[in-house]
């Protein structure tokens, strides 16, 4: 099962090991205050604790996440759809 960010049209499916590297990062970017529910969300599904695995994000979260998987090549690849 993966954690699935959705942002209108269009969704990001990521599994838990990117999960913890997406809120790694997070924890050292200037968002981290702003964003706790994002950081929570991640945290807990890397750990396994039972979450929703839909989470809606806003247009700007989304382009975050995947601008640090784009940049990260190493990272699990995600499975995105949508246009």
């Amino acid at each position: 099962m993966r954690l699935v960010f959705e942002e209108e049209d269009k969704s990001i499916k990521l599994d838990a090991h990117i999960a913890l590297r997406i809120e790694l990062a997070l924890n050292l970017s200037e968002h981290k205050r702003e964003w706790l529910l994002l950081g929570d969300r991640l945290y807990d599904w890397s750990i396994g604790r039972a979450v929703d695995p839909i989470f809606k994000v806003d247009k700007q979260q989304y382009e975050w996440v995947v601008a640090f998987i784009e940049k990260h090549p190493s990272a699990s690849p995600p499975t995105t759809c949508g246009t």
